[in-house]
């Protein structure tokens, strides 16, 4: 009997090690996602109408989300910062918002060889989780970001970025550019992946995942 306890004990240890080891290798990934499907259901309420992609992909990224408002085209990343951590001292911050703003040139540079020159390009940080803290109304523009804080500041921030001159017409003639750039992009990413995914029987990927108002 004691040896049968002892075993399952170990047993029973060894099983919850390896959850808990697994857990805290995917927690990152996990919170990401969570905080990136957040963002998208934002951009995806009636409220907003704008339209969006998701996952634009660049040379050696993704950019999370860009959407158009008539304020600006927003290039948008998302970040969930967990419990034990606080966003205003974060030691991430720098590098998401140094990624914010290069999603952002990102963006401006894929609409000036497209000849759109004049088109207003803006970075923005979603910020998710408890962690996030409270900013001054919710949400500011710091160093050039417009650092938004989930829910809390949805609709203020919305209607800060309502308030432009990009037409709907215009809107969607931008949207199209951008998914013209993220099909091809695809497109190429899956002629270098065609013979791996061939040889193992996969399918290529579904269509780009994206929302016209």
């Amino acid at each position: 009997m004691v040896r049968g306890f002892v075993a399952g004990t170990l047993a029973t240890s060894w099983a919850w090690m390896v959850f808990v080891t697994s857990l805290i290798r995917t927690y990152p990934v996990t919170m990401g996602e969570w905080g990136e499907s957040f963002t998208r259901e934002v951009l995806t309420s009636r409220e907003f109408g704008w339209p969006f992609l998701d996952d634009v992909p660049m040379e050696k990224r993704n950019i999370d989300h860009v959407a158009v408002s008539p304020r600006a085209v927003l290039a948008m990343e998302t970040k969930f910062v967990g419990a034990g951590r606080q966003w205003a001292t974060d030691r991430y911050r720098e590098v998401a918002m140094d990624g914010a703003r290069s999603s952002a040139r990102s963006v401006r540079s894929i609409l000036l060889s497209q000849g759109f020159k004049d088109v207003p390009v803006e970075a923005v940080l979603m910020i998710w989780g408890p962690g996030a803290g409270q900013l001054e109304n919710d949400w500011a523009v710091l160093d050039g970001v417009h650092v938004v804080r989930g829910l809390a500041a949805a609709d203020e921030w919305r209607r800060h970025c309502n308030d432009g001159d990009i037409s709907a017409a215009r809107a969607k003639e931008l949207h199209g550019i951008l998914r013209s750039h993220q099909a091809m992009r695809d497109a190429h990413a899956g002629a270098k992946t065609r013979p791996a995914h061939a040889s193992a029987g996969c399918s290529r990927p579904g269509p780009p995942r994206s929302r016209e108002s």
